[in-house]
């Protein structure tokens, strides 16, 4: 990676120091990852990972990448003598604190070195859930959807590179997420898509994840059920099997009732290899309903993966509440 995705240096992989007194010392040595020559820090194949991880702990991290309890990652700073100070046999297992490229620290923006890519598209207007702000820009249990949205994915193992797609109107409102990059949509969620994934062609992507901001709660379960099912399928969605009677109204009398076996209710983060899905956007004719049916109508076969009642799609006012009750949100 050419910059310090924390300070903005250019140069060399940083050395990690924590600014902390010993409560933020370690208390474990991670293992050696499988493959330390893979790209690392710097993007490069064959190139050794060279990030030094002073400070593994079981803590949450903030959406700007650092450790929030113990200090702030910076650059520039030899560990050697504090480490010989606190560790006797720091010298030979300085090697074995090297920083995975899958941590979240290191995750998330457009500078990452691997081939998921999660697409969060965030252009619409949301006019059905009422008032002037859209919806994914409304608070929801002190933070804002698009908020919720974006953490979910930085915490998400699977998950290299993320870029926002955001309204024309909206670009102002990249700079509320600093490591990540944003591109302007379309007119349609359709066109939105697209953008995302042009913005992406010389990304070295293989597996792109395209997700709708205003579903706050999806979990890591389903991103993992649909990254690993596009090990055999070009395609996968989280679906929900349908259990309710469907009918069919005309005039507010029921005229009919429909068979529901075999219907599912399709959720997000549907699932491409990259190539697969950028070629079915370019030859699409119009808008869709979602990207598994540009994907089929390119012939795509799309696998079903479970969903989850609580990955609900915010578009009324009332969604809010249930979201809240989802978090525990409730009063």
């Amino acid at each position: 990676m050419s910059a310090d995705r924390q300070s903005g240096h250019h140069g060399s992989a940083p050395t990690a120091h924590i600014d902390s007194d010993d409560a933020c010392l370690p208390t474990r040595v991670p293992p050696r990852p499988a493959n330390q020559t893979t790209g690392g820090m710097n993007g490069d194949a064959g190139s050794p990972t060279s990030i030094i991880w002073i400070a593994i702990r079981t803590i949450p991290f903030n959406h700007h990448g650092r450790n929030a309890p113990c200090g702030k990652w910076q650059t520039g700073h030899p560990l050697e003598s504090r480490a010989n100070r606190r560790f006797p046999q720091a010298l030979s297992e300085m090697a074995e604190r090297i920083v995975s490229t899958i941590d979240p620290i290191y995750r998330g923006g457009m500078n990452g070195s691997g081939t998921n890519a999660a697409v969060i598209v965030a252009a619409g207007r949301g006019m059905r859930v009422g008032g002037d702000v859209p919806k994914q820009w409304r608070a929801l249990g002190g933070k804002r959807v698009v908020d919720w949205t974006v953490d979910v994915f930085q915490r998400a193992a699977g998950v290299d590179t993320i870029l926002l797609v955001l309204h024309p109107d909206d670009m102002a409102r990249a700079t509320d997420f600093p490591f990540l990059e944003a591109v302007p949509g379309g007119s349609t969620r359709t066109a939105s898509v697209r953008a995302g994934l042009e913005a992406l062609v010389k990304r070295d992507i293989s597996k792109v994840l395209i997700h709708d901001a205003a579903r706050p709660l999806v979990t890591q379960r389903i991103i993992n059920d649909v990254l690993a099912a596009l090990d055999t399928s070009v395609g996968a969605t989280p679906a929900l099997e349908l259990t309710d009677a469907l009918l069919r109204g005309t005039g507010g009398i029921v005229s009919g009732a429909l068979e529901r076996t075999g219907l599912y209710r399709a959720q997000t983060p549907q699932g491409f290899r990259f190539n697969e899905i950028l070629d079915a956007h370019r030859n699409h004719p119009g808008d869709a309903a979602d990207d598994v049916e540009v994907a089929r109508s390119a012939g795509v076969r799309v696998a079903l993966v479970p969903g989850d009642e609580r990955n609900l799609k915010i578009t009324h006012a009332e969604d809010f509440k249930r979201a809240e009750a989802a978090l525990g949100l409730e009063d």
